[in-house]
């Protein structure tokens, strides 16, 4: 009798044995899975990353060295010169569209100085009546009014500005001004194309 009694509960308690087991199974198999991070995600957090890359990157870059004056006789004025070879002024003119912007390297005879600020000054070119203007920043650069009849070599960009007539009155009246001559505006009839070197420095030394 005792063995038919734990027959019988065995056989009542494999049901439950085998419910439970499939209760578990199921609540496993309802566990979220683990998903990968959103490409949203990811991109934030690599963002800081190549940020900090590059920005190591930039630091230990080599910087360019600035280009050297040359030694050369004179009084320096500005950062010198650094180029080796220089451009005639009629070349210049006649190529100003080419080169507008570029840095170049001009020598002549010193004719006229602005006599205010010193902050202009003209060299004779290599044709009858040829001159180039170097023209500097106001303060910056100093050309002594005394330099006129002197040798200079200058360095700089070249800029072209063509201008309307109007603004080609006031810019001769201006520079009569500086001159300390008259200049009637009026004068001037048709407008004018301005090919001058922004100056960034040059050596004056005595003519030979």
């Amino acid at each position: 009798m005792k063995l038919k009694i734990s027959h019988i509960a065995l056989v009542c308690a494999l049901p439950m044995m085998l419910l439970a087991c499939s209760k578990k199974s199921s609540d496993a198999d309802q566990q979220p899975e683990t998903q990968a991070p959103e490409p949203a995600v990811q991109a934030a957090v690599a963002e800081p990353a190549a940020e900090a890359a590059v920005a190591a990157a930039a630091e230990t870059a080599p910087e360019q060295a600035a280009p050297q004056p040359l030694d050369m006789p004179g009084d320096k004025y500005g950062n010198g010169v650094t180029l080796t070879d220089a451009i005639s002024v009629s070349e210049l003119l006649a190529r100003a569209d080419e080169l507008e912007g570029q840095r170049v390297r001009v020598e002549g005879e010193i004719l006229e100085v602005c006599q205010k600020m010193g902050c202009w000054m003209n060299l004779a070119g290599d044709q009858p009546d040829s001159k180039i203007r170097i023209k500097v920043t106001d303060g910056e650069i100093i050309f002594p009014p005394e330099a006129k009849g002197r040798f200079a070599v200058a360095e700089g960009l070249v800029k072209k500005m063509a201008l309307s007539l109007e603004d080609s009155r006031g810019y001769l009246a201006h520079e009569a001004e500086e001159q300390g001559r008259e200049f009637d505006p009026e004068s001037v009839k048709e407008a004018i194309t301005i090919i001058r070197i922004d100056g960034l420095g040059a050596m004056i030394r005595d003519a030979s």
